[in-house]
């Protein structure tokens, strides 16, 4: 397996304002072109029946962003606005390869297999929310935001015999997402007993 990651972070304030901006990125890949597998099966004799040989070679790449930028602003008497969003996009490729070699027994129907996939995913979430003090270290906090969710895979499979011919062809996909929002309220006051 092989990689790269990066982060970024900028930040500032200004008088009443401060930001921050922080950045994730991060690239992978993973390869495997040797691995090996033998299936036996015997009868109650202990004579073998059927002796299969296999091999498979498969490569993967991953690829992801994220970054959650914050915004506030100190208002007059203390009250605080702040804006924040949290992002994640993701994505990966896989490409496998099989191959059955029947030593001995019934010879298995698709001796080369490839199996290649595709996987992506988004999300963003939000929240811009609103802080005012009152008497007695009592504050009220009212909070609203949005929210976007979305995935979607392919996977295609093709079975061939030793001389490359397709013998079947199979395609899925898949795709779903979800959106919404919410808004809530909170009112904290320190107990006080007499």
């Amino acid at each position: 397996p092989s990689g790269m990651f990066g982060s970024f972070q900028w930040s500032d304030k200004v008088e009443q304002f401060s930001y921050s901006l922080p950045l994730n990125v991060s690239l992978g890949r993973f390869r495997n072109y040797d691995s090996q597998s033998q299936t036996l099966k015997t009868d109650s004799q202990g004579l073998t029946t059927q002796l299969r040989r296999s091999s498979s070679a498969n490569e993967n790449h991953n690829r992801s962003l994220s970054s959650a930028p914050r915004l506030n602003w100190t208002l007059e008497n203390e009250d605080m606005l702040s804006f924040n969003v949290f992002i994640n996009v993701n994505e990966s490729e896989g490409n496998n390869r099989g191959k059955t070699n029947s030593v001995q027994g019934i010879a298995y129907r698709f001796p080369i297999e490839d199996y290649d996939t595709t996987n992506q995913a988004q999300s963003w979430n939000n929240n811009l929310s609103y802080t005012h003090k009152l008497g007695d270290s009592a504050k009220l906090e009212l909070r609203a935001g949005t929210h976007y969710w979305h995935a979607k895979s392919t996977g295609r499979s093709l079975g061939r015999d030793t001389n490359e011919t397709a013998l079947f062809d199979r395609h899925v996909d898949a795709e779903s997402f979800n959106r919404g929002w919410m808004q809530s309220g909170k009112y904290n006051a320190p107990f006080i007993e007499d």
